[in-house]
């Protein structure tokens, strides 16, 4: 029997790959995820009550410290032309280098303070706290200073530094320079210290995810850089003298409250404090902070000056040495570039006046605290 022909066939359909089928369902299961999800929001808001619907997030409190191993370069060529860029580094822990120089020093002191304290315009071996470690070496002393100083805290940040990281670190001597700040945070939070460094946990963690970006993306890392350059721009003029605009002087007593804590946690910790009132020029120039106020300075090294006697600790009265041993200290760019913050010039006066202070009236004790303290000696006779 003869074999039938098969039938025509049409062309076969052409075959769909199957990554592009894959493709094309991951919009839908999006869009099914996204809609159920919905759903039970919406089942669970009309069957439950959430227990969490009043309360609020768990609040984060950053530490104001210099952020640990920080490499950056500052530029000040607005006061020094000719050396435009200084290093700005710390260490581990946060203190500005130089910090540790000695391995087993005769006493380690911290400098707690704001911008005047941190000097991130002068050279890094010429910061005051840097440069008091020099000074006391040629004494014979081998002492290890750490800088704990950050632009903008106040004696609040001083206090709180002080006891969630600075104890930790056991240093024998704690020098505290805080009145400009908690002036100008007093005056704007209408007697009270403003807390902005309180946070809710989710704005906590972006910043956080944001710098360890950093750490790891150049894109990221010089996107920080650019948006947190760090450069001293003058708020008008260029080195114009005038005088300071009256202005009303605040309520010191949260900040002597705050002082005296802040020499009651040290002694607790057996830390020697230190009180030193801090000094602006009665000239301010372009650079001169808007807030600053002469008479406000007056009245609160007053409050350093009586704490220090009430609490019977040592106070270092550097804002008196300028204006009695210092001439012209208050002439624009000579110890100060815009009435309160240092040049390197300013710095040296600053840290041998601190060094002379520490070495007669402050590392004598700490030697005998030491030797008091050490395996095999004698105990002290009572009184």
């Amino acid at each position: 029997m003869a074999k039938q022909p098969e039938p025509a066939r049409g062309p076969a359909p052409a075959k769909r790959p199957a990554a592009k089928a894959r493709r094309r369902r991951w919009p839908l299961l999006l869009a099914a995820l996204v809609f159920a999800a919905l759903l039970a929001e919406g089942v669970l808001r009309f069957t439950w009550v959430n227990p969490y619907v009043s309360e609020n997030p768990e609040r984060v409190v950053v530490l104001p410290l210099q952020h640990a191993h920080t490499d950056q370069r500052w530029n000040r060529a607005v006061i020094v032309p000719q050396d435009p860029s200084v290093r700005f580094r710390s260490d581990a822990r946060g203190y500005l280098l130089p910090a540790r120089r000695f391995p087993s020093p005769d006493a380690t002191i911290v400098f707690v303070g704001g911008s005047t304290t941190e000097c991130s315009a002068v050279r890094e071996d010429l910061r005051f706290p840097a440069l008091v470690s020099t000074l006391l070496e040629r004494r014979g002393l081998k002492v290890d200073t750490l800088n704990a100083g950050r632009s903008g805290n106040t004696l609040q940040n001083g206090l709180t530094n002080l006891v969630e990281h600075i104890v930790d670190d056991r240093p024998d001597i704690a020098v505290v320079m805080h009145v400009a700040n908690d002036i100008g945070a007093l005056s704007e939070g209408a007697g009270t210290y403003p807390r902005p460094e309180n946070m809710t946990g989710l704005r906590a963690g972006l910043r956080g995810l944001l710098q360890t970006l950093a750490r790891h993306s150049s894109f990221i890392g010089i996107a920080r850089q650019v948006a947190t350059i760090q450069q001293l721009k003058p708020n008008a003029g260029n080195f114009a003298r005038s005088r300071f605009a009256g202005r009303k002087v605040p309520d010191p007593a949260p900040f002597e409250t705050r002082l005296r804590a802040f020499v009651g946690v040290c002694k607790a910790f057996h830390i020697v404090p230190v009180l030193v009132t801090e000094p602006l020029a009665t000239v301010r120039t372009g650079l001169t902070p808007d807030w600053a106020n002469p008479d406000s300075q007056d009245v609160f090294n007053a409050v350093v000056r009586k704490v220090a006697t009430d609490e019977r600790v040592v106070l270092l009265d550097l804002s008196r040495h300028l204006v009695e041993h210092v001439p012209g200290y208050d002439q624009p760019m000579k110890v100060f570039y815009d009435a309160m913050h240092v040049t390197d010039a300013g710095s040296r006066v600053y840290a041998e006046f601190l060094a002379a202070g520490l070495a007669a009236q402050v590392l004598p004790e700490v030697a005998r605290r030491r030797a008091a303290a050490a395996p095999g000696a004698a105990p002290a006779e009572k009184r």
